[in-house]
């Protein structure tokens, strides 16, 4: 029977009649986030930034970088630690050098992703708190993509919804209140400084605001002034952002006002205000008033070549009729649910089926608006900064290799180009020691510079990422055409990883030397050798490139081959019993004793692909060894799929399930769906977490190259009778 799947999906939405301070609610576009209160604006951003989880107005391409006295800096700025591999000096920004901590921390923090505005109600002019509101009923409507806010305010009902355009960067307000609050309410917007903290939100003072203050490091000015729209230019340090808002009017009972001068008059209302303060405040009527506003670049940002200015460009998108743009959202939103994948328990007798299916649709709705931009995400997505606002590569695959499998290849492929865009940066980053091809670096701004760190600089298990990721895409039904376009990534990324490979002149084989960080990152760089996820990895995405050769009728380089061929395999050590398993690298005999913790990444040579290389045997006494010994308080969110997709592959189903959803504080999953990593302070959400959560069902519902179920049953699931398990649009992993 076919899923009911606006039943299924509206089953989850979020429900809050109190201040959740743990898990507010957002709405987006992939490259736009705004998340709410329960005033469904940002009033309440002071009481939530104290509890920890602050309330961004985020993009992708919303960067600002703080000049140290009128200077920046670059990598050339910097002191490097010298390494020794394979018998030659290479050097890394790895460790702080004396005389250079000020240099090392900028370049970690800058440039950082900046929250836009802070958006806010008021009342007779002042901040709204928490103790004013009474009567909360929030309620989050995935199925539409709208979040509904209703609330009494000093005895009267507001009811506000929120959301965002599919395409553009625009929120869509409808407020609606009594003639009591006429002249009482009103939204105000904050424009402020740039922060690498949590908040991406510094209140600094600005200067005073004027018509000519482009010259101003911290200014904030009205740039384009029309009937219907006003658009602002914000200007941090040297960071430019447009900031474009249009009202209208609409009284509940003679509908929208067809006098075009009430229009313009509330419209220069927001004008007359605006020299008053560092903020821009719109007056609310009574009756319902809806708000378009919209943000964008100062300058362009891979955009489509236009005529019109950046400032033009905003301001005829936020002139655009309210009704047309919420139709908009909604048909995005529908399109979102019907033709991706979807999963159903209904009917399953395990008490644990229901949160299950929440998970996996709120995961569905947060991967949506979070990690499907036109950049990599960060490991909290737009939500809020984690580790500057930068992201890491190495999460790129979590956050996103499920959504091919769930029919939206179309969402992955939009971050591609960027990795086009970024080829030379790659390319300086491997040439910087000497190696060919382009090095994909882990944290990173959107310029793809690579970071200074004791970690990053020297981590590679991101490297063969992008070839998977491109590789289910083209699965997926795409043509010549798409192979010819990315073949300058998989080229480059593949002679990088040839390359980087080191045969062994007695064994024959290819090694993974040091200095390395591998997936565990709880090593000495300097002693690892021979990874087991890494030698397998690396293998597996040459396999790729040279796949991708053959259907180019491209030259096969022959190093490509012969390391794909003789690659070292996963290192063994033999236990007290005399018995095989797997290790972490070739140089830690110890690991099940003196390392255990952080991601058990022996097992994922058996997870997402396959090295047939892997012995199930050996593999299966390897995750009982992680199980018997492992502290899992130390797990990340995204090592349980990982590790139930291992279980999988082994024909664990039960194991699988218990894995998946494990009950330790960093697989926990708040009330809006956010895997909280519950031990730490400063990732109230981490989105690699939902994304590989996605990943693993589709692996336990469709199967994986080899094993794709009988209808009716599926590959991951117990078939015990306490799991009915219906799917839909759920393609199998490839590999």
């Amino acid at each position: 029977m076919k899923i009911n799947r606006k039943e299924l999906v509206t089953k989850h939405d979020p429900l809050f009649y109190e201040v959740n301070y743990e898990a507010p609610l957002s709405v987006g576009n992939g490259n736009f986030v705004f998340t709410a209160d329960p005033t469904g604006f940002q009033s309440f951003h002071e009481e939530f930034l104290k509890k920890g989880v602050p309330l961004c107005t985020m993009s992708s391409w919303g960067w600002h970088t703080s000049p140290d006295n009128g200077r920046q800096y670059d990598f050339n700025d910097l002191r490097f630690t010298d390494y020794s591999y394979n018998g030659r000096l290479v050097k890394y920004a790895s460790e702080k050098q004396p005389g250079n901590e000020k240099i090392y921390d900028w370049l970690r923090q800058n440039p950082h992703r900046m929250n836009l505005s802070v958006i806010a109600l008021l009342y007779n002019g002042k901040p709204i708190h928490p103790e004013e509101v009474e009567n909360i009923g929030q309620h989050l409507h995935l199925y539409r993509g709208v979040l509904e806010s209703s609330f009494t305010l000093h005895g009267s009902p507001v009811t506000v919804e929120s959301s965002v355009l599919p395409d553009k960067d625009i929120l869509l307000f409808s407020v609606e209140c009594p003639d009591s609050l006429a002249g009482h309410l009103s939204v105000r917007l904050s424009f402020e400084g740039g922060s690498p903290d949590i908040s991406g939100f510094s209140p600094l003072p600005l200067s005073t605001l004027s018509s000519d203050s482009k010259d101003l490091d911290n200014s904030l000015s009205l740039v384009s002034e029309k009937p219907s729209s006003l658009v602002f230019r914000h200007i941090v340090d040297n960071d430019l952002f447009l900031t474009g808002i249009s009202v209208e009017i609409k009284d509940c009972d003679s509908g929208l006002a067809e006098n075009s001068e009430e229009k313009t008059k509330t419209v220069s209302r927001v004008s007359q205000l605006v020299a008053s303060e560092h903020s821009v405040v719109i007056n609310l009527s009574s009756g319902l008033s809806l708000l378009k506003i919209g943000f964008a670049p100062g300058a362009p940002c891979q955009e489509p070549a236009s005529e019109l200015s950046q400032e033009e460009l905003l301001a005829h998108a936020v002139e655009e009729d309210f009704n047309t743009l919420s139709e908009r959202v909604e048909l995005f939103w529908y399109d979102f649910w019907e033709k991706g994948g979807i999963v159903s328990f209904e009917g399953s007798k395990d008490k644990r089926a229901f949160e299950l299916e929440r998970r996996i649709v709120l995961s569905q709705y947060l991967q949506a608006i979070n990690c499907t931009g036109t950049i990599p995400p960060a490991e909290t997505g737009l939500f809020c900064n984690s580790w500057y606002g930068k992201f890491h590569l190495e999460m790129h695959f979590w956050h996103t290799a499920s959504l091919p499998q769930w029919n939206h290849p179309e969402l992955m492929e939009k971050s591609f180009p960027w990795y086009l865009r970024h080829l030379p940066e790659a390319r300086s980053n491997a040439a910087r020691n000497g190696f060919k091809g382009a090095r994909w670096p882990k944290m990173i701004a959107e310029t793809a510079l690579d970071s200074p760190s004791v970690i990053a600089v020297l981590l590679v298990w991101q490297q063969p990422h992008i070839l998977y990721m491109l590789e289910e895409v083209y699965r997926c039904g795409r043509d010549r055409s798409f192979l010819e376009k990315y073949w300058p990534i998989v080229k480059e990324s593949a002679d990088f990883m040839a390359d980087f490979a080191v045969k062994n002149g007695n064994s024959g084989l290819y090694e993974l030397l040091p200095p390395l960080i591998p997936v565990q990152e709880e090593y000495n760089p300097r002693t690892v050798k021979n990874p087991a996820f890494e030698v397998s990895y690396w293998r597996y995405g040459l396999k790729i490139a040279c796949e991708w050769a053959k259907r180019l009728g491209e030259q096969l380089p022959g190093l490509w081959l012969d390391v794909m061929e003789n690659m070292a395999a996963p290192p063994l050590l033999t236990d007290a019993e005399g018995k095989s398993l797997y290790t972490s690298h070739e140089n830690c005999p110890d690991v099940f004793t003196s390392f255990n913790k952080d991601h058990p990444s022996m097992l994922s040579s058996f997870s997402y692909f396959a090295d047939e290389r892997v012995n199930p045997e050996i593999m299966g006494r390897t995750l009982e060894k992680v199980l018997e010994c492992w502290n899992f308080q130390s797990l990340w969110g995204w090592d349980f799929a990982a590790m139930a997709m291992t279980a999988v592959r082994l024909g664990l189903k039960d194991l699988a399930v218990e894995l998946l959803l494990q009950d330790t504080p960093k697989n926990f999953y708040a009330e809006n769906g956010h895997n909280f990593q519950k031990t730490r302070t400063d990732l109230p959400a981490y989105l690699p977490g939902n994304g590989a959560l996605l990943l693993a069902l589709a692996m336990m519902t469709a199967g994986y190259a080899g094993c794709v179920p009988e209808e009716g049953r599926t590959a991951g699931f117990p078939d015990d009778g306490n799991w009915t398990v219906s799917y839909e649009g759920i393609k199998p992993l490839f590999s």
